[in-house]
């Protein structure tokens, strides 16, 4: 809401009475934003049209900022701009005046020929996306296309760790769905656009791996009930030296954890997720868990799933996962019709602190 007259007549009206005259200048962006939704939609107007900057006349600063970074966080589709901008504060009688200068990573000219590239690429995934799917498979089937039409970019996720000039477009939306390469931020940021497409709840959760690197992952709403999910860890390129073998695959280890199943590899520094439903866990829903180990029930699901080329079963803990692996692959226990018959051999990972085996029919 814009009130200049009744504060210009204010103004006006103290200094007559005082025997001076006010300094106006700069009256013409004097203007109060009582709301949030008045910021944004300024940011909305603005941003596609690559405003140099944004004044706004309010309470308090961080309410601007807070806005613009919310604002960047709602819309991956504007990946031409990204959430740190430049701030000058000027302190006048009514307000403070905030000056906001965003951060465009691209230039203007190129933003209406990648933003048609980027559209016709969304509108291409989503008509994958099969209608008869229930809620949960359609966030699992958007989880394993993102996984199979991208590539983890080690060069560039080695030089942000360096600090050194990187391919900004890797920790974007745009880097993965048309280029087919990103590193976390861009995999949580495609999911996140993707699923809200579809009309999902689903955010962006910034963490720190347990090595001590900067994470990012996805909550996910399903049925009502938050779940988080890691695309990026999920996408595993396995390769078989000993037999020459290359499988690109997408697990499901990260998908649908609580909270406390991911302080396994996270640490929330700006507090824990609420996560505490179980039911859409990938393990849960498929029925691939086995607290309790028996051969006859592992062999049943290995034989199920071994035509995909990965096997994955979630255990008690990571040390009971890393002795059925072990002790199923030295001796060479799943002798299978499916292992005879089509000559296929297999190998096994588990992941640090993870419960799940994984089984590569190699």
């Amino acid at each position: 809401m814009k009130k200049v007259a009744l504060i210009l007549i204010c103004i006006l009206l103290l200094s007559t009475l005082s025997g001076c005259l006010p300094d106006i200048s700069g009256l013409n962006s004097l203007f109060e934003y009582d709301t949030e939704s008045e910021i944004a939609e300024e940011f909305n107007i603005g941003i596609p049209e690559f405003r140099e900057e944004f004044i706004f006349n309010v309470d308090s600063s961080t309410d601007v900022v807070s806005v613009y970074k919310k604002f960047v966080d709602e819309h991956p589709e504007m990946f031409w701009v990204n959430g740190s901008a430049k701030l000058l504060l000027e302190n006048r009688i009514i307000k403070t005046r905030v000056t906001l200068i965003p951060n465009y990573i691209i230039e203007k000219e190129s933003a209406e020929e990648k933003t048609a590239l980027f559209t016709k690429k969304t509108e291409e995934f989503l008509n994958k996306v099969p209608e008869n799917l229930n809620e949960f498979e359609k966030a699992v089937f958007v989880h394993d296309e993102i996984i199979k039409s991208t590539v983890y970019s080690d060069s560039d996720a080695e030089k942000i760790l360096k600090g050194e000039e990187y391919d900004f477009t890797v920790s974007n939306a745009y880097g993965c769905i048309v280029n087919g390469s990103a590193v976390c931020a861009g995999y949580s940021e495609a999911y996140k656009f993707f699923m809200r497409k579809l009309g999902y709840k689903c955010d962006t959760v910034e963490c720190t791996s347990v090595g001590g690197t900067g994470h990012a992952l996805n909550c996910i709403y399903i049925k009502g009930e938050p779940y988080l999910v890691d695309v990026t860890n999920d996408d595993i390129d396995f390769e078989s030296k000993a037999y020459s073998y290359t499988l690109d695959l997408a697990s499901h280890t990260y998908f649908g954890m609580t909270t406390e199943e991911a302080k396994l590899y996270y640490v929330f520094e700006d507090g824990d997720p609420e996560c505490t439903a179980t039911e859409y866990n990938y393990f849960n829903y498929y029925g691939l868990n086995l607290s309790d180990y028996s051969f006859s029930e592992f062999n049943k699901i290995v034989s199920r799933y071994a035509e995909s080329g990965l096997v994955e079963i979630k255990f008690s803990n990571n040390a009971q996962a890393e002795n059925v692996g072990k002790i199923i692959y030295d001796r060479d226990m799943l002798k299978t019709t499916y292992f005879r018959s089509n000559n296929r051999r297999f190998t096994y990972t588990v992941s640090e602190n993870s419960p799940v085996l994984s089984i590569y029919i190699i």
